[in-house]
């Protein structure tokens, strides 16, 4: 009788103790499973993060250069979105308010909005919503008017020698043309810029425009590059 007791006993330990480890096993699957899941979350959102800062610019500074090879501006593009084109003497800041939003300033004042108002379309405002630029952007080329009807744009268009050609009213009025390292912005006829930089950009041609103000043109540029172009 005592030996049947502790037989029954013992398995009742035994069976206890299976139980144990079976539910430490499913509890230390399921934490695994958990933390292979927050991994996986992780790399997504940092995957995310990483293509949507990639779409915001294509590069991360650029140095813009007199014909003599000194310097006359700089462009940095911050992964937040925000730019800041410093000058001899002065900083223009721009800083996004959202994904099509971004706000300029300079000497503490806010001048120049740049709003999106289509996938292919962003505009250039004064701080009182007048217009000051609107760009369309088209598969092979991008026009630049100072009217809400695209009446008489300067057009910029890529050519299969590399070159970025800029045109106005059937004119051509400057370029863009990649020299080893540099390429070289010219006015006309005339050199007038130079940017060190492997891949030429329709961002580096617009510099070119004598007719559009030197800040406009600027932010111009830094938005154009922002976006890949």
């Amino acid at each position: 009788m005592f030996h049947a007791i502790m037989r029954s006993a013992y398995l009742s330990v035994l069976i206890t103790l299976s139980l144990i480890a079976g539910m430490l096993l499913v509890g230390c699957d399921s934490s695994n499973h958990a933390s292979s899941e927050a991994e996986t979350t992780s790399e997504q959102e940092e995957d995310i993060s990483q293509k949507k800062v990639s779409q915001q610019r294509s590069v991360e500074q650029v140095s813009v250069q007199d014909s003599e090879g000194n310097t006359v501006l700089e462009v940095k593009f911050e992964p937040d979105g925000n730019l800041i084109v410093k000058l001899d003497k002065r900083t223009i800041k721009g800083k996004a308010k959202n994904e099509e939003k971004r706000v300029y300033s300079t000497d503490g004042y806010d001048f120049i909005e740049v709003e999106a108002s289509e996938e292919s379309i962003f505009k250039l405002n004064t701080t009182n919503g007048q217009l000051l630029w609107m760009v369309k952007i088209y598969e092979d080329k991008v026009q630049i008017s100072d009217d809400e009807k695209n009446q008489n744009p300067y057009e910029i268009k890529r050519t299969e020698s590399g070159k970025v050609k800029v045109y106005h009213q059937n004119r051509e009025i400057g370029e863009a043309k990649q020299s080893k390292d540099v390429v070289i912005v010219k006015a006309g006829e005339s050199e007038v810029l130079r940017i060190p930089a492997k891949q030429n950009s329709i961002g580096y041609a617009i510099l070119s425009i004598q007719q559009i103000p030197f800040d406009e043109r600027y932010v111009l540029m830094a938005e154009l590059l922002a976006r890949g172009l």
